[in-house]
């Protein structure tokens, strides 16, 4: 095409590469999954196989929850009484809860770790294989995540 014809579209794209946020880097530029989730899921992972990588990481995740609130409960009742906050204190918190937006953040997790359960279940109780690494990472990612915020949150076992 002309160049005339192509100007609309340079002068955008340059617009947004000034506004959008530098790429996130480390000392080596590679991500690297939470060290847990990297036993139970990383060899899975570069083998191909998503789906067990997937579920393994979720379970783990699950897994931890259970360990730092001592409750024998699964699934969505697990995590309601975790890091439920309306007509409770939770057992685990990530801000003091002092204002309605930290409480917005402590429902937020809650929210995520809920969606966790959700896919676990989804993988432990059909066969859907899935062949795409893009998206196994970014579940082993989240994962991740979730684990290292559990690491930095507060634990009241008797709220």
């Amino acid at each position: 095409p002309p160049r005339s014809t192509l100007f609309p579209y340079t002068t955008l794209f340059r617009s947004l590469t000034e506004i959008l946020a530098p790429p996130a880097s480390g000392s080596d530029d590679a991500y690297r999954f939470h060290h847990e989730i990297e036993r139970v899921s990383g060899d899975l992972y570069r083998n191909q196989h998503y789906r067990e990588a997937a579920l393994n990481a979720f379970i783990r995740v699950i897994e931890e929850v259970r360990t730092m609130t001592g409750l024998p409960l699964d699934g969505d009742p697990l995590m309601n009484k975790a890091f439920g906050c309306d007509k409770q204190k939770p057992i685990i918190r990530f801000n003091s809860l002092a204002s309605s937006a930290e409480v917005d953040e402590q429902k937020g997790f809650m929210n995520l770790f809920k969606g966790v359960v959700g896919q676990r279940n989804l993988k432990a109780h059909t066969v859907v294989l899935f062949d795409d690494p893009y998206r196994g990472h970014e579940y082993l990612a989240l994962a991740s995540l979730l684990m290292r915020v559990l690491e930095i949150a507060h634990v009241d076992k008797n709220p």
